[in-house]
């Protein structure tokens, strides 16, 4: 998580930061990139200050990678909606032949029971499930 306000990319010594927050310094998500995988950078889309996306140069496909900071299960019900409708905004950018990971702190909850392949056994809480059927072609 970064606090920078607005969104934009910064270039340091041998590394990029590509970074998307918000004006009251809350809240942020961002990249830093060191310089041999900043020149693969296609284009990145800072959907809000808790969702990024960068479009990486790859071969044989290109990689999308979404950075997300998850608000916890104390916000409301309406905060923890927008941020998945975000998430959603962001895999319309993705085209349905690149790699796609997402990536961040999702501010999962402590339990004993897996899910699937994707979260161990100590979490807990409700799945929500993403349409990734909105990517482009």
């Amino acid at each position: 998580m970064t606090r920078q306000t607005e969104s934009g990319k910064i270039t340091t010594g041998n590394h990029k930061v590509i970074y998307s927050g918000d004006i009251e310094h809350k809240h942020g998500v961002d990249f830093i990139l060191n310089k041999n995988v900043a020149n693969t950078v296609i284009g990145y889309w800072p959907i809000s200050e808790r969702v990024l996306m960068v479009n990486l140069y790859s071969r044989p496909f290109n990689i999308n990678i979404i950075q997300v900071y998850a608000p916890t299960q104390d916000h409301s019900n309406a905060e923890i909606a927008a941020l998945y409708e975000e998430i959603e905004k962001a895999l319309k950018y993705a085209k349905w032949d690149d790699v796609l990971c997402a990536m961040g702190d999702l501010n999962t909850k402590v339990g004993s029971e897996a899910f699937e392949k994707l979260v161990g056994k100590y979490r807990l809480g409700q799945k929500k499930t993403l349409n990734f059927a909105n990517r482009t072609t």
